[in-house]
């Protein structure tokens, strides 16, 4: 990938995305050739720092303009104890559909009162 294509399309890779002299793209000065020789194909890269940033921007944006809100991740789009972890730390509520989805979050130390138990089929 050449450089002026990846400046267009930069937003939508991880906050330490480049291309590297060869014109291959790195992410935190992996490259990704590299780690899909290692790990096989197809690959999906998870950044912690643009996870943190984007959770962090989202979450200061609400609060911006709502008092006392409440931001939920979906663990539908993607149940994963260390993601959850992450946004945890970050604030944010985990949003949870399932009695399994329930437990892993609260394995990976998701408090109680920042889950939301939502869906359908739910009553008191």
């Amino acid at each position: 990938m050449n450089n002026l294509k990846f400046e267009n399309l930069k937003h939508l890779f991880p906050d330490k995305t480049s291309v590297n002299k060869s014109g291959r793209l790195e992410i935190n000065n992996n490259d990704i050739s590299d780690l899909v020789n290692e790990f096989g194909s197809p690959l999906y890269i998870y950044d912690e720092n643009t996870i943190r940033n984007v959770a962090k921007n989202y979450l200061n944006k609400f609060k911006s303009q709502y008092e006392n809100v409440h931001v939920s991740y979906s663990s539908k789009a993607f149940s994963n104890p260390i993601l959850s972890q992450i946004l945890n730390e970050e604030n944010l509520g985990i949003d949870v559909v399932s009695g399994g989805e329930l437990a892993k979050v609260l394995k990976a130390g998701g408090l109680p009162n920042k889950i939301v138990y939502s869906g359908v089929g739910k009553s008191p």
